[in-house]
């Protein structure tokens, strides 16, 4: 567990930190994902906490939040306070979204996406009853390290599995070919549309078929979009 602190930025750590802080304040003798959503919104000038204040979240209004659901201790804390288990897991989760995204720290933003993955950890529903989901927050996250998606590790072996049906390959192909027609470098959802009207088979060109799709008249209004620049 060490080695993997010492990939910790100076953010995260103070984050750690202060999620201890947090926990002793209420006499908790643990550091739970509740303590740990505290401590990434104490930790103002990290990625994490810039995303949660640009989403309206509050130290304050956490700490409310937060009381409201857990009970306080009754004695003071003496020594180090441990992780809990769903705690542990918001470290190797984002330990795993750091090694993801081909990067050789942990930072607060792999904290936050780490902890918003379990949707049933107190820090979760505190962020969930303020309107702020785990989808909200990998979007947050992806436009600011400027990566085109972030998958979640359940997800990744599932997606890799995923592959084109023979009609759908043949639609794609079509697609491409109504661009190339157009004279149109990129395929847009137009040439998509045409691609599964043209490729007659499928459920999609049936139910197209079935609206009165004319296969014709939306090429033309498809080719009318393009040169207007609005087939994307």
């Amino acid at each position: 567990m060490g080695s993997l602190f010492d990939k910790y930025t100076e953010r995260a750590k103070r984050v750690l930190m202060f999620a201890q802080e947090e926990s002793r304040r209420l006499n908790h003798d643990y550091i739970g994902t509740e303590h740990l959503l505290l401590g990434l919104v104490r930790e103002e000038k990290g990625p994490a906490a810039r995303i949660l204040s640009s989403m309206g979240v509050e130290l304050v209004a956490v700490r409310d939040a937060v009381e409201s659901i857990t009970e306080p201790g009754k004695f003071g804390t003496v020594g180090e306070t441990s992780l809990t288990h769903s705690g542990k897991k918001v470290i190797e989760r984002a330990a795993e979204v750091s090694r993801q995204l081909e990067h050789n720290y942990i930072g607060t933003e792999h904290l936050l996406l780490g902890l918003v993955q379990d949707s049933k950890s107190t820090g979760s529903r505190v962020l969930s009853d303020m309107g702020i989901g785990q989808a909200k927050v990998r979007s947050a996250v992806q436009f600011m390290v400027g990566r085109e998606e972030i998958v979640e590790p359940e997800e990744r072996d599932k997606e890799s599995r995923l592959s084109l049906t023979e009609g759908a390959q043949k639609a794609l192909e079509l697609a491409a070919d109504e661009a190339r027609r157009d004279g149109n470098r990129q395929i847009g959802t137009g040439h998509l549309l045409l691609g599964l009207a043209c490729e007659g088979e499928g459920l999609a060109a049936g139910e197209l078929r079935s609206l009165g799709v004319n296969v014709q008249r939306f090429r033309q209004q498809v080719r009318q979009a393009v040169s207007q620049g609005e087939a994307s």
